[in-house]
């Protein structure tokens, strides 16, 4: 029975201690005099940021480019959303830019004052430099993918080296905590100046491995086909060979068989000389066998030869290719 009374007096004692904690800070607001109304909290939370993103001038940011939506995707697999605090920059600098904008622009709206849409912008900002941040990392990774084939050429680590560098070592340190009064157009350029430089050379670096990770394939296909067709050569010479053999012997078999036929059915001959033709008929046939025999072997070599060579040739090309 006491460990079913805890099991239910446990939330409760839970919530009475949260409800304590937020009468405290109501209590601590109050007497200091800062308590916001529930209207300025929403608009506190993200519903300046939802306002500003809504303005029909707020286009869509660059980020959100068809274009660029399809390269990440074709050419990386990649996909980010640009979401609302970074969606809003553009407008951000041009605001700053022009300086036009008051009070009377947000007074009805759900940031209420100007300055609580600069601080939007100050927040933009760090978000914009985030975005660019773990974006240009994230492509980085990307254009490295199937890149360890080449991992020992000059020319990829000269490219992947120093831009390894410059995407890891970029800080959004000065971006994190900018004042609305010291926000300048200048700093979101910044953030768009560093993409657009990073982004062409992760590009470059991309099309370096496509293209040497495509050629070291092509020239690892080649040797395969190489091979083969010397393989191919060798057989088609052996087979020659083989075949030139068998017709050498069965010439010299008809041979031999005519002459003991002739010899047979002579009439002038004794039955000594005779046997004396077909016995030097079949000595002809059995040199004529040996002879065909050695031409085959000594093919067989030129054969192994030549493929030797042919080998030996489709390793080296392969060689000079990686």
């Amino acid at each position: 029975m006491m460990f079913r009374s805890l099991f239910y007096v446990a939330p409760v004692l839970a919530l009475d201690y949260q409800y304590q904690v937020l009468l405290q800070r109501a209590s601590s607001e109050l007497s200091s005099g800062t308590l916001r109304s529930l209207e300025e909290n929403l608009a506190a939370k993200d519903g300046c940021e939802k306002h500003i993103a809504a303005l029909p001038e707020v286009k869509a940011h660059d980020f959100e480019a068809a274009e660029l939506v399809a390269e990440w995707k074709d050419k990386f697999n990649y996909k980010r959303k640009v979401k609302k605090d970074v969606k809003i920059s553009t407008w951000c600098a041009t605001q700053i830019t022009e300086n036009t904008w008051n009070d009377a622009q947000f007074k009805d709206s759900a940031c209420k004052t100007l300055e609580k849409a600069k601080k939007q912008c100050s927040k933009s900002l760090k978000a914009t430099c985030n975005f660019v941040r773990s974006t240009t990392r994230s492509l980085f990774k990307k254009a490295l993918k199937g890149s360890r084939k080449v991992r020992k050429e000059a020319a990829f680590t000269a490219l992947r080296d120093p831009l390894k560098t410059k995407v890891n070592e970029f800080s959004c340190k000065k971006y994190k905590k900018v004042k609305p009064v010291d926000l300048k157009a200048t700093q979101f350029g910044e953030l768009k100046d560093h993409f657009t430089a990073i982004y062409a050379k992760i590009k470059t670096l991309k099309a370096q491995v496509d293209t040497s990770v495509a050629a070291k394939d092509a020239s690892k296909t080649k040797r395969t086909e190489d091979l083969q067709k010397a393989k191919d050569a060798k057989q088609i010479c052996e087979d020659a060979a083989e075949q030139a053999e068998t017709a050498a012997i069965a010439a010299a078999t008809t041979t031999m068989d005519q002459a003991i036929n002739t010899a047979k059915t002579s009439t002038t001959l004794t039955a000594d000389l005779k046997k004396d033709a077909e016995d030097a008929a079949r000595g002809v046939h059995k040199t004529k066998v040996k002879e065909a025999k050695a031409a085959e072997e000594v093919a067989d070599q030129v054969c192994d030869d030549l493929y030797d060579a042919a080998k030996a040739k489709a390793e080296a090309d392969f060689k000079a290719s990686r």
